[in-house]
């Protein structure tokens, strides 16, 4: 499994997760462990065997449970968790958080890999790499880029995840550049003014400007306070957008 960010409720949402098979054993969609109390379903986190970690950026709400998984892994199922990492100054940076949180208890407990070795892990993907992308003040947020591969089922593409931004200028090249490529789109949209978020009609102006073919293929996630979620899927929708969904839907 490839997880992006661990933000405060990812554990337990991960934790109270089933996975749903076909009779072939593919995966076809999660349930959630409360609502069959009676049942031995496979457990989302007990059916991952290898673990891979990128963080866009270290915000509480990126990172808040991430101590609570690494200890999981460390002490329940005594597998290392491999962080993905852009550079050697980010390694280090999370080194440091991860031992104030108490969180690393030996070497072995968490692995490192470089982002663009993702690859090697996961041969669905052909092509990895981190952009670097304004946030706030003292912190960017890096972009994660998959390029996945075609197959007889899927026909390949970007994916694209932001993490959240505040840089326009960035994505607006990044879509103009690679508009006939992209796959899916997953970036974080606010539906009002915000100086460290993208604005939901800032981003509708640069798609209809660089990528108008593109508008069913970006997922807005990040609902601000204020809103309901189906407000949200209005205004994303007025775009062209779509929203992301809990992923406990079957």
């Amino acid at each position: 499994m490839l997880l992006i960010d661990c933000g405060s409720t990812v554990f337990q949402e991960m934790a109270l997760k089933s996975v749903l098979l076909d009779e072939y054993q593919n995966l076809t969609g999660f349930c959630d462990l409360r609502d069959k109390p009676n049942d031995k379903p496979l457990s989302l986190l007990d059916g991952v065997n290898s673990l891979f970690v990128y963080i866009t950026h270290t915000h509480g709400d990126h990172v808040g449970s991430l101590a609570t998984l690494l200890d999981y892994f460390q002490w329940r199922r005594r597998k290392p968790v491999t962080f993905v990492v852009t550079d050697e100054s980010l390694k280090a940076y999370l080194s440091e958080l991860l031992i104030l949180q108490n969180s690393i208890e030996d070497k072995k407990s968490i692995a490192w890999m470089n982002v663009e070795d993702l690859p090697v892990a996961f041969p669905d993907i052909q092509r990895a790499e981190a952009i670097s992308l304004k946030h706030t003040v003292g912190m960017d947020s890096h972009a994660l880029v998959l390029e996945l591969k075609q197959t007889a089922g899927f026909s390949g593409g970007l994916l694209f995840y932001t993490g959240d931004t505040s840089d326009i200028k960035t994505v607006k090249e990044f879509l103009a550049k690679n508009c006939s490529r992209i796959y899916r789109v997953y970036i974080d949209v606010t539906t009002v003014a915000s100086p460290v978020h993208i604005n939901m009609a800032t981003l509708g102006t640069i798609v209809a400007e660089v990528a108008p073919d593109i508008c069913h293929k970006i997922y807005c996630m990040h609902i601000n306070d204020g809103i309901t979620r189906d407000e949200y899927e209005y205004h994303a929708g007025k775009y062209g957008f779509n929203v992301v969904k809990p992923w406990n839907i079957q």
